[in-house]
């Protein structure tokens, strides 16, 4: 008798510590729940492509909810088959093989009750080398501000700091970012979102201007970006950080514009001339997305004072896409580049012209998606290569005749 009674206390008190269990881990489901939900609510910040996805990643969280940190990454793993890039004396106008693209790891999270975040990323190259994509602290200072100080994607674009890459609706951004785009620096940010405005302003060392000392043959003296944007119709802030629409989604029009501003630093140098020291950047852009629509044309410029003159190049982007069915999209784009006609090295006019179709394993998740499209490249790339140069990512070759085509197929998982 005593040995069962024994036994029956010992079941007793495991299954009372059994219950406690299961308690304190409901208890945390449900602060990570509540985590999760107040990132959902901050999704009226500018994306860029350094904020972590609400939805996605692991959370790792302090008892009292105070201290939070956030563990995701991504990859995109293409395979690329390119046509008719001929070069004079070459017989081989073929080229095809598989690439990692981009694998990434980062954390982000909250520190305290004081409003501070942070954020932290790094990617794994091509070539298995490793680097720093982003790394800043985030304070909330009142209602809708945020100060942003470390390395991060300046304010300018739609293309470039409004979209995170797994988030663009072709493979790849265009050919047109991949001239214009100033794409991440060091220095610190002021963001303001309201109900329908939010603008971000940025001093910085400049364009392209990452991992680097402060005096720097890369940094700028001084370098001043901002971009802003107004919401019109039903979606949310939240809805146009993708450039899909989804079916089911709100109609809502975003209307956007930028400025960059920098003295020396990293800016591209005309051929033939010794060295720029101004570099003026400027965009605007309109978006539209519905219910399994999405639509989006961007203009861009910029002018360098070099030690020759003046040079101003501009760009644009047109593009759209319609849902097939839950889980599949088709898409179309064309790009179209015009280079300074004072340019040395090849100025002609240049283009790309876009099709392709997304599937996504999961409805209206960027999570796990297979992405195929066709790229054509009317004209030669080497009479444009004063501002185009050829690149892995736009499955871009040199070709000195004309009418090379790429196929992309793209495998894009995120955690």
């Amino acid at each position: 008798m005593p040995n069962a009674l024994n036994t029956a206390v010992a079941i007793a008190v495991a299954g009372l510590a059994s219950s406690a269990s299961l308690a304190q881990l409901d208890a945390q489901q449900a602060r990570f729940l509540d985590l999760a939900n107040a990132q959902v609510r901050q999704t009226a910040q500018p994306v860029s492509t350094a904020e972590p996805a609400p939805h996605r990643g692991f959370i790792i969280s302090t008892q009292d909810g105070r201290n939070t940190m956030r563990i995701d990454g991504l990859m995109q793993f293409r395979y690329i088959a390119t046509f008719d890039a001929q070069q004079e004396g070459e017989s081989d106008d073929f080229a095809s093989g598989f690439q990692h693209q981009r694998t990434r790891f980062g954390v982000g999270g909250k520190l305290g009750d004081a409003g501070f975040g942070y954020r932290a990323f790094v990617q794994i190259n091509s070539d298995g080398s490793f680097s720093l994509v982003d790394a800043f602290l985030t304070r909330e200072l009142a209602e809708g501000w945020t100060l942003r100080f470390g390395q991060f994607m300046l304010p300018f674009d739609r293309e470039r700091f409004g979209t995170s890459p797994v988030n663009v609706l072709a493979v790849d951004r265009s050919v047109v970012d991949s001239v214009f785009a100033l794409d991440r620096s060091q220095g610190v940010m002021l963001t303001y979102v309201a109900e329908r405005f939010r603008v971000s302003g940025a001093l910085s060392d400049g364009r392209r201007a990452t991992n680097s000392r402060y005096n720097s043959a890369n940094s700028a003296d001084y370098a001043l970006s901002a971009r802003a944007e107004g919401r019109f119709g039903d979606a949310p802030w939240s809805q146009f950080n993708t450039m899909t629409g989804y079916r089911g989604d709100q109609f809502g029009m975003l209307l956007g514009a930028g400025f960059h501003f920098q003295e020396d630093g990293n800016i591209p140098v005309p051929v033939g001339d010794d060295s720029a020291g101004r570099f003026y950047g400027y965009t605007a852009d309109i978006g539209f997305e519905g219910d399994g629509w999405s639509a989006l044309a961007a203009f861009q410029g910029r002018t360098i004072d070099a030690s020759g003159g003046s040079v101003t190049d501009l760009g644009f982007v047109v593009q759209g896409g319609v849902a097939i069915s839950d889980h599949a999209d088709v898409f179309a784009r064309y790009a179209m580049l015009f280079p300074d006609n004072d340019r040395a090295g090849g100025s002609d006019d240049f283009s790309a012209i876009t099709v392709g179709m997304n599937y996504y394993f999961v409805p209206r998740s960027q999570a796990v998606r297979l992405t195929g499209e066709v790229v054509y490249y009317p004209e030669t790339r080497d009479d444009s290569a004063s501002i185009v140069n050829t690149s892995d990512g736009l499955a871009l070759l040199r070709d000195d005749s004309g009418g090379q085509v790429s196929v992309v197929l793209q495998m894009q998982f995120q955690f």
